[in-house]
């Protein structure tokens, strides 16, 4: 059996791994835009702020591929024919498969300009970028960040690790605006206020400052200065490329609870695909690094025979400059039949809970990590 996986990440690194533990005739075949192998993103924040070395990042060797009898190919799938079981690559090579998993990931949305210093944080090349820049720069220089979720966290604890000046501009009145209430989102504004941080909400990217080097940035509610500008403004799916495939798409490849596709010998895992939430009860994007590696394993299983279901309850955690953030499981208010909202006056935490029908299906913990086993189970249970 012929089995091509699309994508380097942790879904399909995870997906061939398990299905070389079960099967070892299997020939395994990925396809991999990025040279180096498989390093955890969650380390990537670490490194820059010298916490771990770069050595420390990288979970696979490329010693370990060969003892695996896993062959890597450094290029791009580019189309595939599903008619004749093939894969069309960027080195204009035809490679042929029995089995498909496509674990193609996400790429950042950028700003419609550049100038050297602006930087984002999703690979080991971003990373390496960012910490160039950050290392030109002495402490208290102007720093920016443009926008509002895991990613402009990430970057906020960065840049006040360094001792920057730090002014943040978001599309929404708040973090997360899609999710959060909005006393959640005043509690993490006036948290970034507290540490010193210029917030600029409800502000609309505009341009950049500056000739080769960044100087500022301009929205449509004021402009700032800034040496380096952190964007992060959200992920795309990975699948423009498959428009004319055939696979069912709406924003990821839509998926089964086993990770099938609408076409027989054909998967999907990881950021690109579009699963059965069987708690929620409808397909969703999970966004998360354990889903996306459980994902993998659930292919390889499926591949091989066995009747896997992927019935994992999504867990986001971060912490964004001492305030601990939560989300579980599926939180889109448009989703959800009825969000309850209960502030804890003691910890200044906002717990949400989403229902759909009278079952919990999500839930945002502001400072309320205590809750996360209650609601984890009430998920599971109800």
């Amino acid at each position: 059996m012929r089995v091509i996986i699309i994508g380097g990440g942790i879904a399909g690194v995870s997906c061939a791994e398990e299905l070389r533990k079960l099967s070892l005739a299997t020939e395994i075949t990925i396809l991999s835009e990025e040279e180096m192998p498989l390093y955890s993103r969650l380390l990537l924040p670490h490194y820059i702020k010298g916490l771990v070395p770069r050595e420390r990042v990288f979970l696979k060797t490329d010693v370990w591929y060969e003892e695996q009898k896993i062959t890597r190919f450094n290029v791009r799938a580019e189309k595939i024919d599903l008619k004749n079981h093939f894969v069309a690559t960027s080195d204009a090579r035809e490679l042929p498969f029995d089995k498909l998993v496509i674990a193609s990931g996400r790429y950042t949305r950028d700003v419609p300009d550049y100038r050297r210093g602006v930087a984002y944080l999703w690979n080991l090349e971003d990373a390496d970028h960012l910490l160039q820049l950050i290392n030109e720069q002495p402490p208290l220089t102007n720093i920016g960040i443009y926008g509002g979720g895991l990613i402009a966290c990430e970057f906020l604890n960065i840049f006040k690790n360094f001792n920057f000046n730090i002014s943040i501009a978001f599309r929404g009145p708040y973090f997360w605006s899609r999710i959060l209430d909005g006393e959640s989102g005043g509690i993490i504004n006036q948290h970034l206020l507290n540490q010193g941080i210029k917030v600029i909400p409800e502000a609309k990217f505009v341009e950049l400052r500056g000739e080769d080097e960044l100087e500022g940035v301009v929205t449509d509610k004021g402009e700032f200065e800034a040496k380096i500008l952190g964007v992060g403004i959200g992920l795309e799916p990975n699948i423009s490329w498959l428009t004319d495939s055939g696979l069912k798409l709406k924003t990821g490849i839509l998926v089964n609870e086993k990770m099938e596709t609408n076409y027989p010998d054909v998967y999907a895992a990881g950021d690109v695909a579009e699963v059965f939430d069987v708690y929620s009860g409808r397909n969703r994007i999970m966004g998360n690094w354990l889903a996306a590696k459980e994902q993998g394993r659930i292919v390889a299983k499926n591949i091989t025979g066995q009747n896997a279901v992927f019935n994992q309850i999504t867990v986001s955690s971060m912490n964004l400059l001492g305030l601990d953030i939560i989300f579980l499981g599926d939180t889109d208010r448009q989703w959800a039949d009825k969000v309850e909202s209960k502030k804890n006056e003691d910890s200044q935490g906002v717990t949400q809970i989403f229902y759909k029908e009278n079952k919990v299906i999500g839930a945002t913990l502001l400072n309320q990590n205590q809750e996360r086993s209650r609601i984890l189970e009430m998920i599971k249970t109800n």
